[in-house]
């Protein structure tokens, strides 16, 4: 009975941490913040009608901005892809947050 409790436990254990994310990927905040990012400026990219090499330039703008590399934005992207079940709650999630930022008060010129 009780390798049998152990093996139960372990196996919960493992089961928790199936959507943890993955050494090398991005914690859900930073990563829906970047994405957010991401979304706001290609869409002021189209707006202003930018050229590839600008909106290249202004998308490694928002990973520095972050503090954050392609590699990790890349690796956490394959990670949600890899169970498209996570992208549900996320996209969700983006949607608050992007409706959060449309509301907030524009913040002053430096």
């Amino acid at each position: 009975m009780r390798p049998a409790l152990l093996l139960s436990a372990a196996l919960l254990a493992a089961g928790c941490q199936i959507d943890k994310e993955p050494p090398g990927t991005l914690g859900r905040e930073t990563y829906l913040a970047v994405y957010c990012d991401f979304l706001q400026e290609s869409l002021r990219g189209k707006n202003t009608g930018a050229d590839p090499r600008t909106a290249l330039h202004n998308g490694e703008t928002v990973l520095a901005k972050r503090g954050v590399t392609r590699a990790e934005f890349d690796s956490t992207t394959g990670w949600y892809n890899a169970d498209v079940r996570r992208w549900k709650h996320f996209f969700d999630d983006a949607a608050k947050e992007l409706e959060l930022r449309e509301l907030a008060p524009p913040h002053p010129a430096r």
